[in-house]
């Protein structure tokens, strides 16, 4: 409510311009018109966006039923997805345990794995801008 009634005048001021851009402002607005609650609804399940999405559907002007309806579901699935999974693996918490210790060495394999292309992606980019051939590729 707070967004909807002050977020508006708080960045069209001076200082809210420098923090968001009257073109982001559009931009955000043609985002919720476009996605609407569906919109609303999936960030909830994106970490970090689920913080940012709700104030600023408020300052885009959407009415609370639009914008609370929505956040009111997947935060009830969410929360209850997470209860539901805490309250079945904390009996087996020693097996959780071994279990991300496994997941954590897999997430550093792949990781490692995206960097050696990416890399190679790069040397080969770099290679191909300045015309340079392969060692040992002749024509």
């Amino acid at each position: 409510m707070a967004a909807r009634t002050v977020g508006r005048t708080f960045f069209t001021g001076r200082l809210g311009r420098r923090l968001l851009k009257p073109e982001a402002m559009v931009r955000i607005e043609r985002l919720y018109e476009r996605h609407g609650s569906w919109g609303i609804f999936l960030s909830r399940f994106i970490p970090g966006a689920r913080a940012v999405i709700p104030p600023f559907a408020g300052v885009a002007g959407l009415k609370s039923f639009k914008a609370l309806t929505p956040m009111i579901v997947a935060s009830g699935i969410w929360y209850g997805a997470l209860t539901y999974v805490a309250a079945n693996l904390i009996p087996r918490l020693d097996d959780v345990a071994v279990i991300v210790a496994h997941m954590n060495w897999f997430g550093l394999v792949i990781l490692a794995l995206i960097c050696c292309g990416i890399g190679v992606a790069l040397v080969l980019r770099a290679r191909k801008r300045t015309g340079a051939e392969p060692q040992g590729h002749q024509r």
